[in-house]
């Protein structure tokens, strides 16, 4: 099944407002809600299927005109099911950011279910002086069922552009029968890995302690652009890391508020 999702959110009045709403049965618009602060808008993307299935394809496309302010979650995990013939189950991803846009997309976690196939591709387009604070996340499967590394294969592609400038490309292909993801050298003893894209217009300082029981490392990798990479032992300590990293990208933006005023 292909199912298509668009929105649109606009500055109008002083407010920031979803303006624009295309949305087939699979997947489900609620009401945004008030940020606590006022500043914008918090939605949650919800779905009433029990997951994605090998064979469909689902494609969601954001789009934060000039001046939106826009905190993106999800209602929970996105379980890939396989199908009967061995199908691939596909997402297709694209946000786009005019400029002073400022829009935060924290997802939860992707579990494969084993003999699933998975492919995910994610586009994400800023102009000058927009703010994006992304975060992706998978598992090796079903951890509390003992399902893990059952998957048949796990793929995705991020891309960051900015102004229409390729800054940032990253590719990985996980296929358990193939590869020995438990070698130290790969993932080791962590069935749960994320990374995080956070793309600010003023200076940013990264929490310096992490959990211990997490493996932890943000880079710079383009101007105005940082990366975390993480892997954990389990969704808990995830939850901790996604936390820390969204509490600094709150912070900055208080300090520019600040530094502006």
């Amino acid at each position: 099944m292909h199912s298509k999702l668009n929105l649109t959110f606009a500055y109008r009045r002083g407010q920031t407002r979803l303006t624009d709403v295309q949305a087939d049965s699979v997947f489900k618009v609620t009401r945004p809600v008030s940020l606590p602060d006022g500043s914008g808008l918090q939605l949650i993307l919800m779905s009433p299927a029990p997951g994605i299935f090998g064979g469909d394809l689902w494609e969601i496309h954001i789009h934060a005109e000039s001046g939106t302010q826009v905190h993106l979650t999800t209602q929970g995990a996105l379980r890939i099911h396989p199908s009967q013939n061995g199908d691939l189950a596909q997402q297709k991803l694209q946000y786009t950011l005019q400029a002073e846009a400022n829009l935060t997309i924290y997802s939860d976690p992707v579990i494969p279910f084993a003999a699933s196939q998975f492919n995910q591709q994610t586009v994400l387009e800023v102009e000058a002086g927009a703010q994006l604070g992304f975060w992706e996340a998978y598992m090796a499967g079903r951890l509390a069922h003992g399902e893990a590394w059952r998957f048949q294969l796990l793929q995705s592609e991020t891309k960051f552009l900015a102004g229409s400038e390729l800054k940032y490309l990253d590719r990985s292909r996980l296929c358990p029968s193939e590869q020995g993801l438990s070698n130290p050298f790969r993932l080791g003893k962590y069935p749960v890995w994320a990374s995080a894209l956070m793309y600010v217009p003023n200076s940013f300082s990264a929490p310096h302690q992490w959990s211990k029981e997490s493996e932890v490392a943000v880079d710079q990798v383009a101007p105005n652009l940082h990366l975390l990479r993480c892997l954990a032992p389990d969704g808990q300590v995830l939850r901790q890391i996604q936390h820390q990293w969204l509490q600094s990208l709150s912070k900055n933006d208080s300090e520019a508020m600040s530094i502006s005023a």
